[in-house]
């Protein structure tokens, strides 16, 4: 009978010769705490690709107040509006998926 390294549960172990190290299956208290982070992750990444929408919105708001224009022609808060834009547009599917694709690998 093997023993888990972390809690001491009693579960099955299966032997890997190539590495010389046993490695324990999963069970239930493990499943939970890999759930859990990636719950985290998920958040996480979320948050952050929402955040990136958000500021690439704000990036397209006009301000009269601007010192040059713009690619496009007007006066907004960011002077390379169409490239900064689309930047934080991908980095926002980009943060997105890699929470999405985190959580589902559970």
């Amino acid at each position: 009978m093997a023993y888990c390294p972390k809690c001491g549960a009693s579960i099955k172990a299966v032997s890997i010769r190539r590495e010389g190290y046993e490695k324990y299956e999963k069970h239930e208290k493990y499943e939970k705490e890999e759930k859990i982070v990636g719950l985290f992750y998920l958040a996480l990444f979320s948050f952050l690709g929402i955040g990136f929408v958000v500021l690439g919105l704000i990036t397209l708001l006009p301000n009269p107040d601007a010192s040059k224009a713009n690619f496009l022609g007007y006066y907004t808060h960011c002077s390379f509006v169409p490239v900064s834009t689309i930047t934080l547009f991908i980095l926002s599917a980009v943060f997105s998926l890699l929470g999405f694709k985190r959580f589902k690998r559970l």
